[in-house]
């Protein structure tokens, strides 16, 4: 008996290799640091200049993971350039991404206004809703199941820390240690899967073809 190979797999495992180097958990890691040091940093910036100044990490950070993507994984991977059909999905979660981040710019804002007159959980649960949301589009998008536990586990960070806020008296609600926490965590993955991929893949000396999708 013989075996059938679908390309539509093949191409589909080429597809999801191509986000298991950990770089996109190390990214989100830089994400969240932020929602754990800006609260610390707030009482001197204000909460303007404390999230602002978190701009030029991002800076170096997508200048780092360049780098490590070009000399590092590329060398030892090679490229691949993906067909029409996967341009128009990426395309599309960009496009997803955009309108989730301005529903939850004006989100924010309104709850900022009418901060006041919501009960306790609101702001933390609506925080949580908007994250497990972002989590599970990307994970929809890029065929990537992990990004479900990852939405989970982020999200559950602003509720956790409103309850140690609130029963334990942690600090800026919690933030800090519960969103510190997740970002340790997807980093530690992330740096697991990058060092995995350099050390189970040699650098070949012979330079490596570039294949593409037809």
């Amino acid at each position: 008996m013989s075996n059938q190979i679908s390309l539509r797999d093949v191409e589909k495992k080429i597809y999801q290799s191509t986000f298991q180097d950990g770089l996109i958990e190390i990214s989100l890691a830089a994400f969240l640091l932020m929602f754990a040091l800006a609260p610390l940093l707030s009482e001197d910036l204000g909460d303007f200049w404390s999230s602002f100044i978190f701009l030029p990490l991002w800076a170096v950070v997508a200048l780092a993971v360049r780098f490590i993507r070009t000399r590092v994984i590329l060398p030892r991977t090679g490229s691949v350039r993906f067909g029409q059909y996967r341009k128009n999905r990426l395309l599309g979660f960009s496009r997803v991404m955009l309108g989730f981040n301005l529903a939850a710019l004006i989100l924010g804002i309104s709850t900022f206004f009418g901060f006041e007159g919501l009960a306790e959980w609101v702001i933390p649960s609506r925080f949580a809703a908007l994250l497990l949301l972002g989590f599970s589009l990307a994970a929809a998008f890029l065929q990537q199941p992990r990004f479900y536990l990852y939405g989970v586990m982020v999200a559950a960070a602003p509720l956790i820390g409103e309850y140690l806020y609130r029963n334990y008296s942690a600090v800026h609600h919690g933030y800090p240690l519960s969103f510190g926490t997740s970002a340790f965590i997807l980093f530690a993955v992330g740096l697991y899967m990058l060092l995995r991929l350099i050390f189970s893949h040699p650098v070949d000396p012979s330079p490596l073809p570039e294949t593409e999708e037809r």
